[in-house]
Parts: C-alpha cells; sequence; structure tokens
C-alpha cells in the first residue's frame, strides 16, 4: 500500500488486474505526450533552485495533469533545468480527447509554472501523438513503467527547439479538434528527420 504514492494509477490498475507476469503490461498504445521544461534564470544556482521550486513544480504539475487524465510520468533535474514528461491514453485512463487534454493541459502548465513563487526563466513544451511502445524498461531488480517511440523524441526535440511557448505536431492538432489557438511557427530542420 505505501508504494500506491510513488506508483502511476495506470500502471497500479494494470498490477492489480495481472497475473504475477509484468511482460504482459507491454504494449503499443496511441498517447499523446507532452514534453516540458523549465530553465531557471542564469543566476540561480542548481542546487538552490531545485531545492526551492521542485516540491512547487510537482503539486502545480500533478493538479494539472490529474484534471484532464494526464500522467506525469517522469522528472529528469539536470544542469539546464527540469524537464517533465506527461502522457495521455495509458491504461484506464485512455479518451477520444487525448490529444486536446494534452495541448490544453501543456497551455496551463505554461502560464501556471511561468507564475511566482517559481523562479522560472522559460518554460517550453512540446506536444505530440502517435503510437508509441508503453510498458517496462529496465532489468528484472530495477525496471519503469515509460512509453518509447520516435513521438517522444520529437516532442523533446520541439521543446527545445520552440523555446518558451507550447508547440505541436499536425497530427496533434487534427486530432484535439480545437479550432483556435494554433499559429504556424518557423519550419525547424531536425537531425534524422527527412521532412520538416
Amino acid at each position: 500500500k505505501s508504494l500506491r504514492t510513488y506508483v502511476p494509477p495506470p500502471v497500479f490498475r494494470m498490477l492489480d488486474r495481472g497475473n504475477g507476469s509484468l511482460s504482459w503490461m507491454n504494449e503499443r498504445r496511441h498517447v499523446t505526450v507532452a514534453f516540458v521544461n523549465l530553465l531557471p534564470r542564469e543566476e540561480s544556482e542548481e542546487t538552490r533552485w531545485a531545492a526551492s521550486n521542485l516540491q512547487h513544480v510537482v503539486l502545480e504539475s500533478l493538479s494539472v495533469t490529474k484534471l484532464f487524465k494526464g500522467t506525469l510520468n517522469k522528472i529528469f533535474l539536470f544542469d539546464k533545468g527540469c524537464s517533465m514528461l506527461v502522457l495521455f491514453g495509458l491504461p484506464g485512463e485512455k479518451g477520444a480527447d487525448d490529444a486536446q487534454h494534452g495541448l490544453i493541459t501543456a497551455r496551463h502548465l505554461l502560464a501556471r509554472l511561468s507564475e511566482p513563487p517559481l523562479d522560472v526563466f522559460q518554460c517550453s513544451i512540446g506536444v505530440t501523438t502517435s503510437s508509441t511502445f508503453c510498458g517496462l524498461i529496465g532489468n528484472g531488480s530495477r525496471h519503469e513503467y515509460t512509453t518509447i517511440s520516435d513521438s517522444v523524441n520529437l516532442a523533446a526535440r520541439m521543446m527545445v527547439s520552440y523555446p518558451g511557448v507550447v508547440s505541436c505536431c499536425p497530427v496533434t492538432m487534427d486530432a484535439s479538434r480545437l479550432q483556435r489557438g494554433f499559429e504556424q511557427l518557423p519550419l525547424v530542420k531536425f537531425k534524422g528527420k527527412e521532412t520538416d
């Protein structure tokens, strides 16, 4: 029971239904991925920034993602700030509006994580939608539930290439059925991609 605090609800639902084996959790799913990056102000020391801001970042992110059936999958803290991976469409949370929920969540996160009391210089978010591998990675003694695909990499590249905004791929825009709030961003050539 004490682990439920640290394991995303969709994963626990799968474990509760399981038969002891974990391999059945691996599958291809159509999910929406939001990659979020927060850059602290240049004068902020990394350790001090993390200590004073990380709890607030997590609480704000969890409150917004829960509203739209998203799952905060990962938080990375590194020398240039903090990044998070938010997923929509995991087992038990799948809906027809996952792309829309991903974009609305991204817009809320951009606004809320850019406000005081956070000491954030810039928040950037890349959102993509596609079929991805969802499941366990790691070995028998340490593993985690995550998603891996080209679209996860694309969301990360978009997050870095379009600073200070929410960017999304055309598939996400179309699937969201949102009628307004989009504008064409400058085209960027991503390494390893055939098209812009």
